[in-house]
């Protein structure tokens, strides 16, 4: 497996980002702040959700990306880490809901399809 050098993000950030996924409900979206923040925040359904989102320089090809980029990192280094492992496997309910939020985006909907075959075939070999 990948060295510690190797791995996208440290395992805070990593533990932190998969369990603000696992809160995520039907209706949220997630928002890392334009590119540079490292963990999300949850933005709920409201008025003010796609102007937070412009203002935030936030979007859903950076939301893709930085899911990415947090399943890949936890899967590099879930077979020695536990938590990762479980905190995985609660992302993947958080995941589910973002795919309703997101279901008239077939390629967002697809991607997530994509990471949550990931996260189920990475836990068969861990």
């Amino acid at each position: 497996m990948a060295d510690k050098e190797d791995d996208y993000l440290d395992r805070d950030s990593i533990l932190l980002t998969l369990e603000v996924i696992s809160q995520l409900n039907q209706g949220d979206t997630l928002s890392w702040l334009g590119d540079t923040q490292k963990t999300p925040n949850i933005q709920p359904r409201g008025p003010f959700r796609v102007i937070r989102r412009t203002w935030n320089q936030d979007s859903r090809m950076i939301t893709l990306k930085k899911i990415n980029e947090v399943i890949k990192s936890a899967i590099n280094i879930a077979d020695r880490e536990p938590r990762i492992r479980s905190h995985l496997l609660s992302a993947m309910s958080g995941l589910r809901n973002l795919k309703t939020t997101y279901s008239s985006d077939i390629n967002f909907v697809s991607t997530i399809n994509l990471s949550l075959e990931e996260i189920q075939n990475a836990m068969v070999y861990c």
